[in-house]
């Protein structure tokens, strides 16, 4: 079933190939779903996905907020592990704050006379 996007082509669920080359099986064998979505610039963009109950819009946002993620991930170097940094931007994401500076911990706050204290034995 589609939804009523207009950028959202089709939505369908199928099985790959048997064959992919010569001699070589298709490992994966169970179902994949294709959602064909149409961009800005009129491309159309083919999404396979073994995803088979999420609305077709939801893997359309998942793939470009993962894209987006690798490409952010990619221009920095503090971390290397794309899990890692994927979850440094998650704790982050509320935090105003460059990328090359989410390591650093955050700045105590000002100490003010007027203000009280809470101390922890």
């Amino acid at each position: 079933m589609l939804p009523e996007d207009r950028d959202i082509l089709s939505d369908r669920v199928g099985l790959l190939p048997k064959r992919q080359g010569r001699n070589r099986r298709n490992p994966f064998s169970q179902p994949v779903r294709e959602v064909t979505v149409k961009i800005e610039t009129g491309k159309v963009l083919r999404i396979l996905s073994n995803d088979l109950n999420a609305p077709a819009r939801q893997i359309a946002v998942a793939l470009i907020a993962y894209l987006l993620l690798r490409l952010a991930q990619k221009a920095q170097t503090a971390v290397q592990s794309p899990l890692a940094f994927a979850r440094l931007v998650r704790a982050n994401l509320m935090h105003r704050k460059r990328i090359d500076r989410l390591l650093e911990p955050e700045p105590d706050p000002p100490n003010t006379p007027n203000q009280l204290a809470f101390l922890c034995a």
